[in-house]
């Protein structure tokens, strides 16, 4: 073996697959007078039957906004039975940066294709870039964690506003048990900032309050003379706490969708703690329903983007087993 030969066979061994967070998410059928919704029937006409272009598929965030951020649905493959592709949130170093009308005119965009071309993207900025797989019941994707649900949600009735009519369609965080631990046994739900609250109280650290309205806070502050500057040293944070109980005759089932809902509009679940009626304490990302693969990467050290879609729809299946 030539030592060039030698050379690239250690570069290939060197390459370590990458492990990816896979997260699930269910859709609800809002329209009861059907067995499933219509979304993938309402993608399939906006994007196949329309002949759509990648410049039909920009959302501007902010009209106002000077960093001119768009989100975009770069490529995708669609069947009658489940759509797939890529997201990226894009935004400009200048007010006359744009994407070229060559690249907008296309069906498609890949991310290779903006990496490979300089011209194109140096002064562009990738600020996320995420994929998914999607059917008509649930949602799978790689976004991270800090990364709310409805930043996708809003994209895709954005997407499909004509053809969807009234029909907000909703994406919800699927739950699980965990450890022999049912969701049914939940006392109550604690909200914190997991960034303020130590173990221990005198290591108090953060750079972050947990959101609340000024108001309230002061509510509770009146005799603080200077609340602007108590806030800006974060010496005051907020916890929420939340307490309820499972009705007898309520199913399972109806139960985890509550559940999903009550983590959908919490991004960092790491800063809910959930207390059992036997008092055991579980994190909510140890309730949603998750999972790690390993996706192999090319020697320019990008993902196999065909590889992490089939991850993405052999987790479907097994969620629907």
């Amino acid at each position: 073996m030539s030592k060039s030969t030698e050379k690239a066979v250690k570069q290939i061994k060197a390459i370590q697959p990458k492990k990816v967070k896979l997260r699930a998410f269910e859709i609800p059928n809002k329209e009861l007078d059907k067995s499933k919704n219509d979304l993938l029937k309402h993608l399939n006409k906006r994007l196949v039957e329309n002949k759509s272009k990648a410049n039909d598929r920009m959302m501007i965030l902010n009209l106002e906004d000077e960093n001119k951020e768009e989100d975009l649905l770069s490529f995708y493959r669609i069947t009658k039975s489940y759509i797939c592709g890529s997201i990226i949130r894009i935004f400009y170093a200048d007010e006359t940066s744009k994407i070229p009308n060559d690249f907008l005119d296309h069906e498609q965009i890949t991310m290779s294709e903006l990496e490979k071309d300089s011209a194109t993207t140096q002064n562009m900025r990738f600020k996320e870039h995420y994929y998914f797989f999607m059917n008509d019941s649930y949602l799978i994707s790689n976004f991270q964690s800090n990364s709310h649900i409805k930043r996708f949600q809003t994209y895709i009735n954005w997407l499909i506003q004509i053809e969807r009519g009234d029909v907000i369609y909703e994406f919800t965080p699927k739950v699980q048990s965990v450890d022999k631990f049912h969701l049914s046994e939940i006392k109550n739900i604690e909200v914190k900032d997991s960034a303020i609250y130590k173990d221990d109280d005198s290591k108090i650290k953060s750079n972050s309050l947990l959101t609340l309205k000024d108001d309230l806070i002061k509510l509770f502050l009146n005799d603080v003379s200077d609340f602007d500057e108590i806030k800006k040293q974060q010496i005051v944070s907020a916890q929420l706490l939340l307490k309820f109980s499972k009705p007898k005759e309520m199913k399972k089932e109806a139960y985890e969708k509550i559940m999903g809902a009550y983590l959908k509009p919490i991004s960092e679940t790491d800063d809910v703690v959930f207390t059992t009626k036997k008092g055991k304490k579980i994190n909510g990302s140890d309730i949603l329903m998750t999972k790690d693969v390993l996706i192999e990467l090319t020697e320019s050290k990008m993902i196999s983007e065909e590889q992490l879609l089939q991850e993405m729809e052999l987790f479907i299946q097994e969620i629907k087993k």
